[in-house]
């Protein structure tokens, strides 16, 4: 009875193994799919080189990133146990990608820290796009009051006070702020606030407050209309710095393109990737566009001053490496998350938009010794933190500041001022 039972088993794994020539279909289909795979993987990672002008496609694929990476390393893993010839396409593909891989998620296992002896030569900017100072966490924004159960003081305020950081670039942060109720938003905050910050200038997207005396940049956007950054230079502990605080353009997606894409990633269906088709490609092709003109004013502005030292922080609404980023920088900033932070990050989090698109670049004499974001939930955003040293005490060069000229430009340089009347 055992002989036969063994020996029918042979028999039927004999019927059940694969013939040569379906083994070599199914090689072929794992080939492709891997190579298939790679070229995607490589055109998301390297995006940024791609004038979004000449096409946007790339920078759409370039959201997508480290959904490839990920496939490619199953790939990898499926394939290695099947055919070690066959690993070799995504391994290549990893090979290739190592830069983008670890611009979104680097490894900085040791950064220097700050100690009773470099404390003098350090600073903290934290930048964050505050939302109108909205908190997301209540399902009513508007007409809302003290009483329900939350903190009686609005609380993004009582973190930016508590933050420590000594200067603090916002992004959607009114330029005028009065006490509202329905913000709580007390006149407590307000005073604190101008108390820790005695230095501050806005515009109507971006705000910056500065324990350092800081000289806004004036610029040609009018009154009211998108500005994607404001610039001011600051004395930083005797260091003559320009500093950029950046919003550049949002995608502008609806609530129904919210709920359309909310629906392909629950996998409904065909019929939803063609409402996303219609409704999410083309504005996604005009802002990256837009990006790239606005990337292109601000280094333009950079250019324009010809400052040693350089930070542009803020909301650039694309991920790492992009073509605007690529822009910016140039071959002469650094990316404080590459230098100082640790694995991938998101920082916008809210209707299953998971990316990290909140960067600050720098260049100069400093370096980022410390990078972290907070996981505080009352924005759509995530504040990002990076501790910067500088690599030499400086003279103070206060004195050589340039005059900047601000006739007929209504800075609120100084305490925060009312809402105009």
């Amino acid at each position: 009875m055992v002989n036969f039972n063994m020996e029918t088993m042979r028999r039927l794994g004999q019927k059940l193994k694969p013939s040569a020539r379906a083994r070599k279909i199914w090689w072929w289909i794992f080939f492709s799919l891997s190579v298939l795979n790679g070229l995607c993987a490589i055109t998301a990672g390297y995006a940024g080189i791609v004038n979004p002008y000449a096409t946007a496609v790339p920078a759409m694929l370039a959201l997508t990133f480290p959904l490839w990476i990920i496939t490619t390393v199953v790939l990898f893993v499926v394939e290695i146990c099947v055919s070690w010839r066959m690993a070799l396409v995504p391994l290549l593909t990893l090979i290739i990608c190592l830069g983008p891989i670890l611009s979104n998620s680097p490894v900085n296992m040791v950064n220097p820290k700050v100690t009773d002896g470099n404390r003098g030569r350090t600073f903290t900017l934290l930048s964050f796009n505050i939302a109108q100072a909205y908190d997301m966490r209540d399902s009513v924004q508007h007409g809302k009051v003290e009483g329900d159960g939350r903190a009686p003081c609005n609380p993004s305020l009582t973190y930016l006070i508590g933050s420590g950081a000594d200067i603090v670039c916002l992004q959607e942060f009114p330029k005028y702020i009065n006490p509202m109720s329905w913000l709580r938003i007390t006149q407590e905050q307000i005073d604190s606030l101008n108390r820790i910050y005695p230095h501050h200038t806005a515009t109507w997207a971006e705000s910056i407050f500065s324990k350092y005396p800081l000289y806004p940049i004036p610029f040609n956007h009018k009154e009211q209309e998108y500005e994607p950054y404001t610039a001011a230079m600051v004395d930083i502990q005797g260091h003559k710095t320009l500093l950029v605080s950046v919003h550049l353009k949002s995608f502008g997606l609806s609530d129904e393109d919210k709920a359309i894409y909310e629906n392909v990633t629950e996998g409904e269906g065909r019929s939803s990737l063609k409402a996303a088709r219609r409704a999410l490609l083309p504005k996604l092709k005009t802002t990256f566009r837009e990006h790239a003109s606005q990337a292109r004013e601000i280094r333009r502005l950079i250019d324009s001053l010809d400052i040693e030292n350089v930070i542009v922080t803020g909301d650039f609404n694309d991920v790492p490496d992009c073509y605007a980023i690529r822009t910016i920088a140039g071959d002469d900033f650094s990316n404080s998350f590459n230098v100082a932070g640790r694995g991938p990050i998101i920082t916008f989090h809210k209707n299953r938009f998971y990316f990290h698109i909140d960067h600050t670049l720098y260049r100069g004499n400093m370096e980022a010794i410390a990078f972290r974001r907070d996981d505080i939930e009352y924005s759509d955003h995530y504040p990002i933190i990076t501790t910067f040293q500088w690599r030499h005490t400086a003279l103070t060069d206060r004195e050589k500041l340039p005059v900047i000229d601000l006739i007929g430009r209504d800075s609120t340089a100084g305490p925060i001022g009312p809402l105009p009347r």
